[in-house]
């Protein structure tokens, strides 16, 4: 029947299964007892021990693929086989640590190839991993522990016995140092610490040796790769060694944090001295990985995408996040000490924040991703003072005074200006040696202070703007034969003169490109530009009025440049300027072609052209029932150029309706043509 075949099949397996375990036992008897009679002549092999190794392997594999419970002649043999898998585990495992320890390839291959035909290479390799691992970590938990620090620092021992066998006055429930032996448990501490990292290091290297000898050892018979075996096929080459790391930072973080939490003398250490640890760990990744490079085609110790060493360094967060808590409340109580007295700020308060920016991006100057943070605390200081000045700015009407001396408000403005200007310059210079991502965070702080230095000179500035434009609108009341307004001219560059003897402070100080020389040039563009609206929209000139023009035009860019310190600039106003003094003597036929056309802005110059077109042709300004002072001021403050030219193009446009010459003028050719590319 069916049933008995099919016990009739399993009883065949059985006994077949028995043979081969009783064929194997035997030879595993014969295996061992050579090996018995080896280490009797001390001629041991350690091809011997593999081949026992292979046997027991065998046998395992072969007891699992079947039920052999209640055989007689198999339980016989259990007792034997059980004893054989103990000691030649034992004395693999011995080999294994033999040859860790003399960092012999041989040797660690051999053991190795008795735990693979054991069956448990994985499990061995592992438990060797994070045996190290914790080896690694504990050597760091002892060295911040204060009781051994403080019997080593003493010279005690662990009866608290000191040199000589005298007693120490060491305590051994004392977590602090007695008076006047900080220096000495400190540098004690460092030691430890390195020594800490030295043991991590050695433990490292131990596991790239056995990861090493896994990527080159294969099965004879079966070709499998023995760290493949171990890690997986699809696994890194590094894998073991990333595994190392992994837990020696997590351990590491561990006991960081536990030891910040205790708020004793060791955390305070490790508090004050962050940099120092950080290096610590740092160095230990590049020793392991300038080891491991020596070694070519064997697979590394670290990563060479720098992961590792941010994963370990990751390890002392802990105390990195208290560290710089404190380092950004020195800064910002150093940039709120820069207006202690209330609205004045001097140069030895922003020195002294200076100072303390240096210091806290020194001691971390060493470390890309440390100055990084280093420098966002102080960009925050920077914002923290760069808010206390804008407060401090004094609004008041003195603070707008054009016609005496710099009046206190003046004085204090200038003060805040100059003193910020200063820092913004002196953190400017040092921005160039530092990595992206640090001179970002530094930037950020700079652009607060240079927004504060803009607010102080403000209120000054602003009221020398304004009265510039006041001045340039008398140019339309004047006379008819005086009509540029020469006194207009006159009062703008002798006030400027004025400006720059009574507040020399903010015409004389800051580096080009910094934010004091900046205030100065937007004020200097102000003016300029002010004027070139003003002037385009004088229509028609006495006689040698167009020389007047371009003498006063030369006078104001001058008096601009001289009194504001502006020497050597050329932003697109200055060059405005120079090219409108030469635009107002150019014959009107020869305009058209021009490289003036080019300098000159194209709301100055279709305004401009005005006074060469026929006088038939109404101005915008008349059109919208404004005299040219208010009109010019619409175009200072609110006019866009799609504005202007819908204005401008409304009168050429009136002026086609009834006029036949307006399609053969070329003045007015020319403005179309203008007005249409704005």
């Amino acid at each position: 029947s069916t049933t008995t075949l099919a016990r009739v099949t399993q009883t065949g397996e059985v006994l077949r299964g028995v043979v081969r375990v009783l064929k194997l036992s035997g030879k595993l008897r014969e295996a061992y007892a050579a090996r018995e009679d080896a280490d009797k002549t001390n001629e041991r092999d350690a091809s011997e021990l593999s081949k026992v190794a292979k046997l027991l392997g065998e046998i395992k594999l072969a007891l699992n693929g079947g039920d052999f419970a209640g055989i007689d002649v198999i339980d016989e043999q259990m007792s034997f086989i059980r004893e054989c898998a103990v000691g030649c585990a034992r004395e693999a495992n011995e080999a294994l640590s033999r040859g860790m320890e003399l960092k012999s390839q041989s040797e660690v291959g051999a053991a190795l190839q008795v735990h693979y035909n054991l069956n448990e290479l994985g499990k061995v390799v592992d438990a060797r991993v994070a045996a190290y691992a914790a080896a690694a970590v504990d050597a760091f938990k002892e060295a911040l522990d204060v009781e051994s620090l403080g019997r080593e620092a003493s010279g005690a021992d662990a009866r608290g016995i000191g040199p000589g066998g005298h007693k120490s006055n060491y305590r051994a429930s004392s977590s602090a140092p007695p008076s006047g032996a900080e220096h000495v448990w400190i540098d004690t501490l460092w030691r430890r610490v390195d020594a800490a990292m030295q043991d991590a290091h050695e433990n490292a290297m131990s596991v790239w040796h056995l990861q090493r000898v896994l990527a080159k050892k294969r099965d004879p018979l079966t070709q499998a790769l023995f760290l493949e075996e171990v890690v997986g096929k699809a696994a890194s080459s590094q894998a073991l060694c990333d595994r190392f790391w992994a837990m020696l930072a997590k351990g590491v973080s561990e006991h960081l944090s536990r030891t910040h939490a205790a708020a004793g003398f060791v955390s305070g250490v490790l508090l004050k001295g962050f940099p120092r640890l950080v290096g610590a760990l740092e160095e230990c990744v590049r020793a392991c990985a300038r080891d491991a490079d020596g070694a070519k085609g064997a697979p590394g110790c670290t990563r060479k995408d720098d992961s590792t060493r941010t994963q370990v360094v990751r390890a002392a967060e802990p105390i990195a996040v208290a560290y710089f808590a404190r380092s950004l409340s020195r800064l910002t109580e150093a940039a709120s000490n820069c207006f202690a007295g209330g609205r004045i700020i001097d140069e030895v308060s922003t020195n002294r924040l200076l100072s303390r920016i240096r210091n806290e991006i020194d001691a971390v100057a060493e470390y890309d991703h440390l100055l990084g943070t280093a420098c966002t605390n102080a960009s925050t200081a920077l914002k923290t003072l760069a808010e206390r000045a804008k407060r401090a700015v004094l609004r008041s009407a003195d603070a707008a005074n054009l016609t005496e001396d710099a009046t206190p408000s003046q004085q204090a403005n200038a003060q805040i200006a100059e003193q910020l200007s200063r820092v913004h310059g002196l953190l400017s210079r040092v921005l160039p040696s530092f990595a992206p991502t640090p001179r970002r965070a530094l930037e950020a702080g700079l652009e607060h202070v240079a927004s504060s230095v803009l607010s102080a000179t403000n209120p000054l500035f602003e009221a020398v703007g304004d009265w510039c434009d006041a001045r340039f609108a008398q140019m339309h009341a004047a006379s008819s034969d005086e009509n540029t307004g020469g006194a207009a001219i006159v009062a703008v560059t002798s006030t400027l003169a004025h400006i720059a003897e009574s507040h020399a402070a903010l015409t004389t100080s800051g580096t080009i490109r910094g934010p004091l020389f900046s205030a100065r040039l937007a004020l200097g563009e102000r003016i300029l530009t002010s004027f070139l609206n003003h002037a385009s929209l004088v229509r028609e000139f006495a006689q040698g009025g167009k020389m007047r023009m371009a003498k006063e035009c030369g006078d104001v860019e001058t008096a601009v440049k001289s009194s504001l310190r502006l020497g050597g600039a050329e932003t697109e106003a200055f060059k405005a300027a120079k090219a409108f003094k030469s635009l107002v003597l150019l014959p009107t036929e020869s305009i058209d072609g021009s490289p003036l056309l080019r300098e000159v802005p194209d709301r100055v110059l279709l305004h401009h052209l005005y006074s060469r077109a026929p006088q038939d042709l109404s101005t915008p300004a008349k059109r919208a029932s404004l005299n040219a002072a208010q009109y010019a001021s619409w175009l200072t403050k609110k006019a866009s150029d799609a504005e202007i030219w819908r204005g401008v193009k409304g009168t050429l446009d009136v002026y086609a309706e009834t006029h036949a010459d307006a399609k053969t003028n070329n003045v007015l050719i020319l403005m179309r043509r203008i007005g249409e590319r704005m």
